[in-house]
C-alpha cells in the first residue's frame, strides 16, 4: 500500500511540475527574429523539410535557390543558405523539429510539412514565433482559419478540392456515385467534403463503404458494393490502400470510373495498380509536359540537374523558393512582418504551378486543379474539363466581391450559342479581366461589304457594356502605314484606356511582324477574342479570350472523355466543353502597365504567352518546345529577367529517367 500511495504521489509531483514549467517563449524568438533580419550582410536562411517518403519536392527548392545564388545580384544582394532538415512520420520528433525551427532566429522562412496532421498544428508555433510558413500540400481547412499572418497555403484547400471534383463528376454525367474512403482523418474528411459538394450538385450517393488503409483484403466490401448501382466510384484514400482498392475492384468486375483525390495522384498508384487503374481521374497541380515557355524553362533546369523530369512535388517546392523569393525582394527586408505582408498584398504571382494570389489570412484564391486519367500506366491530361468549375468559382467570387457577373453567366458558354451571344460572352470576360470604360478598336478591312455590320456589332457590344468605343480601320493594303495612324490618333480619342483588335486573321508574315512591331510601342493592354473576327490568335496581345475546343489539346482529350461516359450523354458533355473560354495571358505585361486585375478571372487562362525576349532567352531545347507548344510570342516590354540555368551544387543527380510520372503523395 506504501508502494502504490508512493507512486501516486510522485505522479501528482510531475504533473504539478510539467504544469507550472515554463513553456516556450515564442515573444522572445519573434524579437530575436526581428534584430536578425537587421543584419543585412549575412545569408537569408531558408529552412526546408524533406519528407520521409519522397525527396522530390526538396530537389525543386534546391533547383530554385542554385538560380537565385546564380543570379549576379543574388537577393538582395545575399546569399540564399537552404537548411534542409529531414521529417519523420513519428510526430514527437517532428514536433521537435518545428520548436528547434522556431527557435532558431536565423529561419526566415520554412517550406514544409507536407500532411495537414503536422503542418496545421505547426503552424501555430510559426505564427507565434513570426516564421513565415509555407506548407506545400496542407488542404485542411483549419490552416487558414485561424486569421494568422504568417502562414500561406500552396495548395488549394479540401473544400475546394471536393467541390471541383463533385463539379467534374457532374459534368461527366455520373449522377449516381459510390463513395469509398480509408478511416484516417485525411481521407475520411475528404469523403465528407465530397458527399456535401456531390449532394449539392444533384447528385445520389448509392452507397458509403470505409475500410482500413492497413487491411489487404477488400473483396467482401467489394462484392457487396457490385450489388448495387452507381456510375462511378469516388475512392479517398492514400496510395497503398487505394490501388489495392482499385485492382480488387477490377478484379470483381466493378469496371465503371473512378474519382480519386490527390493522394492518388502518384508514380507508385499507376505502378501498384496497373492496368487495373485504367480511367481513374484525379486533380493534378502540375504536368511536367504542360505547354508554355515558363514550364519549358523549368523542365529543362530540372533535367540538367538531376537527368529526369520534375513532378508535382518539384514544381511545388520551387514555386514556393520563388514566390517567397519574390515576396523578399518586394518587401526589400528579411524582416518576416515585412515578407508575410508583401506575399499577403501583390496582386499575384505566376508560377509552374499556377497563378499564386492570398487573401488578407493567407488563403490561396487563384491556383487550381486540373486533371488526368490513367491510361495503360501513364497520366494523361483531360484539358478543358476544370473550365467549367473555374467559371463559376469566378462567377461567386466576383458577386462576393460585389461585382456580379451577368445572371447565369458562368453556364451561357454552350455549343449551341451563336457567335453573336459567344462574342458578347467573351468580351465580357476580357472587360473583366482588364477593367476599361473607354476602348479603341483596331479594326482590319479585307470585305468591305461586312466591315459596316462588323463596326455595328462592335458599338453594340460596347453599348451594353456602358463603354466608350472608338473605332479605326486598317487595309491590307497600307496595313503598316494605317495602324501607325490608327495607334496615334486613338489613344487620343477619349483618352481609351484599352485597345482590341478585331479581324486580324490569316495575316502574312510580312503583316504579322508590321503588327507585332508597332504594337510593342503601346503603353495600353491589347487583347483580341475569337468571336469577334479573330479565329486566331494575332501577334502581341496582352490577353486573348479563345474557345477550348478551338485548343491543340481539346481533340486527344475529346477522345479520352468519350470512353468514359454513357453513349447518351457523349453528345451533352462534349457540347458542353466546346464554347468554355480558354484565356491566354502575358500576366508580366499586364503587370508592367499597372493592371492588378481579380485573380479568379485570371486564372481561367489556359496558357500564359510568352514575352518575346523571355523565350529567345531560354536554352535551345526548351525554346523549341516553348515555340512549338505556345502560341506566338508577345510584347518584349514585359520580358522578366532572364534567369541562370544552374544545378544544385549539394545535389547527387539520379539515374536517368525522362518522362517520370509524378511521384507519390501521402495523405495529407
Amino acid at each position: 500500500m506504501k508502494r502504490v500511495l508512493s507512486a501516486v504521489a510522485l505522479l501528482l509531483v510531475a504533473l504539478f511540475v510539467w504544469s507550472h514549467w515554463p513553456g516556450p517563449d515564442y515573444a522572445t524568438m519573434a524579437e530575436a527574429r526581428d534584430r536578425r533580419a537587421q543584419d543585412t550582410r549575412g545569408d537569408i536562411v531558408i529552412a526546408a523539410v524533406r519528407d520521409p517518403q519522397q525527396t522530390d519536392y526538396v530537389k525543386g527548392i534546391e533547383l530554385a535557390v542554385a538560380q537565385l545564388n546564380a543570379r549576379p545580384e543574388k537577393l538582395l544582394g545575399r546569399r540564399v543558405r537552404l537548411r534542409i532538415e529531414q521529417g519523420s512520420a513519428d510526430p514527437v520528433a517532428e514536433n521537435a523539429l518545428v520548436h528547434r525551427l522556431a527557435d532558431d532566429d536565423e529561419v526566415v522562412a520554412v517550406l514544409g510539412h507536407r500532411s495537414s496532421a503536422v503542418a496545421v498544428p505547426a503552424s501555430l508555433v510559426y505564427e507565434a514565433a513570426r516564421v513565415v510558413f509555407l506548407p506545400p500540400f496542407a488542404t485542411r481547412k483549419s490552416l487558414t482559419g485561424h486569421g494568422f499572418q504568417y502562414v500561406f497555403r500552396m495548395a488549394p484547400s479540401g473544400p475546394v478540392m471536393a467541390d471541383q471534383l463533385a463539379s467534374l463528376t457532374a459534368l461527366l454525367g455520373y449522377g449516381q456515385v459510390a463513395v469509398l474512403n480509408t478511416r484516417d482523418d485525411y481521407s475520411r474528411e475528404m469523403a465528407f467534403l465530397f458527399e456535401d459538394a456531390a449532394v449539392g450538385r444533384g447528385l445520389r450517393v448509392a452507397h458509403r463503404v470505409s475500410f482500413q488503409a492497413s487491411d489487404e483484403d477488400y473483396r467482401s466490401l467489394v462484392a457487396e458494393l457490385r450489388a448495387k448501382s452507381f456510375d462511378a466510384v469516388f475512392l479517398s484514400a492514400a496510395t497503398e490502400p487505394g490501388a489495392r482498392m482499385v485492382q480488387q475492384l477490377r478484379e470483381l468486375g466493378v469496371q465503371v470510373p473512378i474519382i480519386g483525390i490527390d493522394s492518388l495522384n502518384s508514380r507508385d498508384f499507376a505502378q501498384s495498380a496497373g492496368r487495373a487503374g485504367n480511367e481513374t481521374i484525379v486533380p493534378a497541380l502540375y504536368r511536367s509536359s504542360q505547354p508554355g515557355w515558363r514550364n519549358a524553362a523549368f523542365v529543362e533546369r530540372y533535367r540538367a540537374a538531376y537527368q529526369q523530369d520534375p513532378d508535382h512535388n518539384a514544381a511545388q517546392g520551387y514555386d514556393a523558393m520563388m514566390l517567397l523569393a519574390r515576396a523578399i525582394e518586394t518587401a526589400k527586408s528579411t524582416r518576416t512582418s515585412a515578407v508575410a505582408s508583401a506575399l499577403r498584398f501583390m496582386p499575384y504571382w505566376i508560377g509552374v504551378t499556377g497563378l499564386h494570389a492570398f487573401d488578407a489570412h493567407g488563403e490561396l484564391r487563384a491556383k487550381h486543379y486540373e486533371f488526368q486519367e490513367l491510361v495503360s500506366g501513364q497520366w494523361q491530361p483531360l484539358p478543358g474539363l476544370h473550365l467549367r468549375y473555374q467559371l463559376e468559382r469566378a462567377e461567386q467570387e466576383e458577386h462576393l466581391a460585389g461585382t456580379p457577373l451577368p445572371p447565369g453567366f458562368s453556364r451561357a458558354f454552350q455549343a449551341g450559342a451563336s457567335m453573336e451571344e459567344m462574342a458578347a460572352l467573351q468580351f465580357e470576360l476580357a472587360r473583366r479581366i482588364l477593367p476599361f470604360e473607354r476602348l479603341g478598336v483596331l479594326v482590319a478591312s479585307r470585305d468591305p461589304d461586312t466591315l459596316p455590320d462588323h463596326l455595328a456589332q462592335l458599338r453594340q457590344l460596347g453599348q451594353a457594356a456602358g463603354l466608350r468605343v472608338e473605332t479605326c480601320v486598317v487595309h491590307d493594303e497600307a496595313l503598316d502605314d494605317d495602324l501607325a495612324g490608327c495607334l496615334q490618333t486613338l489613344p487620343e480619342q477619349g483618352q481609351v484606356q484599352a485597345l482590341m483588335l478585331a479581324r486580324f486573321d490569316d495575316l502574312s508574315f510580312v503583316d504579322t511582324a508590321a503588327l507585332e512591331r508597332r504594337l510593342r510601342g503601346v503603353n495600353l493592354p491589347v487583347f483580341a477574342v475569337s468571336a469577334a473576327g479573330n479565329r486566331i490568335m494575332p501577334p502581341g496581345l496582352a490577353l486573348f479570350v479563345d474557345e477550348a475546343g478551338r485548343q491543340p489539346d481539346f481533340g486527344p482529350a475529346v477522345k479520352t472523355v468519350e470512353r468514359m461516359l454513357l453513349r447518351s450523354a457523349v453528345d451533352g458533355v462534349i457540347g458542353g466543353l466546346v464554347n468554355l473560354p480558354a484565356v491566354k495571358v502575358d500576366l508580366q505585361r499586364l503587370l508592367s502597365l499597372g493592371h492588378q486585375s481579380n485573380p479568379a478571372l485570371l486564372n481561367l487562362f489556359a496558357s500564359e504567352m510568352p514575352p518575346v525576349a523571355a523565350t529567345f532567352a531560354l536554352p535551345k531545347a526548351a525554346r523549341q518546345r516553348a515555340e512549338a507548344a505556345s502560341e506566338p510570342a508577345s510584347d518584349a516590354a514585359s520580358t522578366p529577367e532572364p534567369e541562370v540555368a544552374s544545378a544544385p551544387a549539394s545535389a547527387a543527380p539520379p539515374a536517368a529517367s525522362h518522362a517520370t510520372p509524378p511521384s507519390s503523395s501521402p495523405s495529407r
